[in-house]
């Protein structure tokens, strides 16, 4: 049976992306009315009025919850509660769209706004203590290029903006360590430092992370990708090896699949883009969300993940 919303609700963060994105703000808000003459238009501006707009979608109570912004509109709106049974769609109009183009491979929003083979699809979501993320969490070096980028560059160059703090970071970057304790069951089970860490909820984080052969995209575990080396040229070519062979064994790091792992002496990190730091626990969250997935792009990353070896 194909999902067909008939009352969604908009989430319109109207002032995500660049300058250069500012038309299709209006065209999605006009197509949005368009399509949807019973559905409800929110736009909003900044973070703080997302709690005010969940109010509204509550009583009005859609089929369906469009998130108009980037990944600091979706990051936003995790933090807060929210039906999580209600099919969730973003619609890519910030600057990075890192959490579009990991989920449904594209940075612009479709033209009919819903694709045309909808399939909700319901998932845990992360947590870096008391932050949820939907994708991923870096600790190391995420955390230090995305301190440097500039709001101002980002609002011209889009995210042009990010390439030029990962290499402001990589000149300057003091290569501190960040303390990690791999956790099974409640107890720990092997300590060691890294001075770059991802922890993936599943693996389509570009670069991919690809999980154990015995794991599933949307099991109760966490992806965690580790750098191993000591200098810069080696953060280089682990990188590099990741860009571009993302299925087989980095340079200079490894990957692994685990419950939960404890930061013991973390510095700054980043939860699907957005600053976050500290100490405490990673792990996969009691909270779910619910995506809606284009069939298509659902199946092309499973294909993926099997030719990775990571799904029987």
């Amino acid at each position: 049976m194909i999902f067909t919303p008939t009352r969604p609700a908009l989430l319109h963060n109207t002032h995500s992306g660049p300058l250069y994105r500012s038309f299709l703000h209006r065209r999605i808000a006009r197509r949005f009315t368009e399509l949807y003459p019973r559905g409800l238009y929110i736009p909003t501006g900044s973070p703080d009025d997302v709690s005010p707009a969940l109010s509204r979608i509550r009583q009005f109570q859609p089929d369906l919850l469009l998130v108009g912004g980037g990944d600091g509109t979706v990051n936003a709106l995790l933090q807060h509660e929210f039906p999580e049974d209600l099919p969730l769609l973003i619609l890519p109009l910030g600057t990075a769209n890192i959490l579009s183009h990991s989920l449904y491979r594209t940075r612009w929003p479709l033209i009919n706004l819903i694709p045309a083979d909808p399939v909700p699809k319901t998932l845990p979501l992360g947590h870096w203590e008391s932050r949820r993320f939907l994708l991923m969490a870096g600790i190391g070096f995420d955390g230090a290029a995305e301190r440097h980028v500039s709001k101002k560059v980002k609002n011209l160059l889009g995210s042009v903006a990010y390439f030029l703090a990962a290499f402001h970071t990589w000149l300057e970057w003091k290569m501190t360590e960040n303390y990690w304790i791999e956790r099974e069951n409640g107890k720990a089970r092997k300590r060691g430092p890294s001075l770059w860490l991802v922890a993936s909820r599943f693996p389509v984080y570009f670069p991919p992370l690809v999980l154990s052969k015995d794991r599933t995209i949307f099991e109760n575990q966490l992806g965690l990708t580790v750098f191993s080396g000591d200098t810069r040229f080696e953060f280089l070519l682990f990188l590099m090896h990741r860009l571009l062979k993302p299925f087989s064994d980095p340079w200079f790091g490894y990957r692994t699949c685990v419950k939960s792992i404890r930061l013991v002496a973390a510095g700054r990190g980043q939860t699907d883009g957005e600053t976050w730091e500290g100490e405490g626990i990673l792990a996969t969250s009691d909270r779910y969300v619910t995506l809606l997935f284009s069939r298509s792009v659902l199946d092309g990353i499973e294909r993926n993940i099997k030719k990775s070896g990571s799904v029987k």
